[in-house]
């Protein structure tokens, strides 16, 4: 597998004619045009387009607002699940704490090609390997891969009563939560054999691993923290906006001694300040892979990892086609 798209000497221009004929044609003929060039001019030139398309795309200006995550997040709850947010609060209130929050750029600086199969409920990176989880019940699976060729190492196929969810470093071990079961498992990072389990009484949506604590998230807007081994439950904050609830906090990554995380169904990245709860930044991707462009509205980003080494941010979702690789500004 190709692994990076900076491998190529020089951006192929049809990436952008193809990124504004989109706009006029289906999306079947765009793609076809895309196979075609496949065939032509092999998968250098593919990925090179590509690369192209989505440099001239990205809009480093954020979008975000915890207005707009609540406006999100009613329609979408509505259309698929019900309405399970209520966001009947002064939208007056949301602007004026919203202009108090800093919007972070960022830089694309590469894009990986991504397992589509995937449907991305954990992602880290360490050193030459990155980990991710594929969750669904009866087949979640954790893989293993390699930062230098992008090929699989090895997977494990977790247990069939549990949708996996997010994952964290700690040691020598990886940690993975699962959804509604209350369940969380250390395995381990060199093997993939899962040593040991621990219990919870919440959700588990996302976890971090911060100064020597398990912080997980359980899809609403509470922050559980817990001793290093899962087995002690340490207090629970809640992070909230304007005195709002943020909810949706799904998977998380300690970046710098602050927590990024994605905020579920949006392309909003919320920065946390873990020891206050509070939001001190968003960054928004939403440019990086469109929705129209995702194929199902189940296909959220979801997915951020932080190499330590080069101080990047990868960023990918569910069923996602890229991993994105993104330098962050704060300033």
């Amino acid at each position: 597998m190709l692994r990076s798209f900076q491998q190529q000497t020089k951006p192929f221009p049809l990436g952008k004619v193809l990124s504004y004929y989109r706009f006029f044609f289906p999306k079947p003929f765009v793609q076809a045009i895309y196979i075609l060039m496949l065939s032509v001019f092999g998968t250098n030139a593919l990925v090179a387009a590509e690369m192209d398309k989505i440099k001239h795309e990205v809009v480093s200006d954020s979008q975000c607002s915890i207005k707009k995550i609540l406006k999100i997040q009613d329609g979408y709850y509505s259309e698929h699940f019900g309405k399970l947010f209520n966001s009947a609060i002064n939208s007056e209130v949301y602007q004026l704490e919203d202009n108090k929050i800093f919007s972070y750029r960022f830089e694309l600086i590469d894009i990986n090609l991504h397992e589509k199969e995937i449907f991305t409920q954990g992602f880290v990176i360490e050193n030459d390997y990155y980990y991710e989880v594929s969750g669904s019940l009866g087949s979640s699976k954790l893989y293993k891969f390699s930062t230098k060729t992008n090929q699989l190492q090895s997977k494990l196929k977790l247990p069939k009563n549990i949708f996996a969810e997010g994952i964290a470093l700690v040691d020598d071990n990886i940690v993975l939560v699962s959804l509604k079961t209350g369940k969380g498992y250390f395995v381990s990072k060199n093997s993939l054999n899962i040593e040991s389990t621990f219990q919870f009484s919440h959700d588990g949506w996302g976890i971090a691993y911060f100064e020597e604590n398990l912080i997980i998230s359980d899809g609403d807007s509470n922050l559980y923290w817990y001793s290093k081994d899962g087995k002690k439950r340490l207090g629970v904050k809640q992070v909230k906006v304007a005195g709002i609830a943020l909810k949706g906090i799904n998977e998380m990554e300690v970046v710098d001694d602050l927590i990024y995380a994605n905020i579920w169904p949006t392309d909003c990245v919320a920065v946390i300040e873990p020891l206050q709860s509070k939001v001190i930044a968003w960054i928004d991707i939403s440019k990086l892979n469109p929705w129209v462009e995702r194929g199902h509205w189940s296909h959220v980003s979801n997915g951020l990892a932080y190499d330590r080494i080069n101080q990047e941010l990868w960023v990918t979702g569910k069923n996602w086609e890229h991993i994105y690789k993104l330098k962050i500004q704060k300033k």
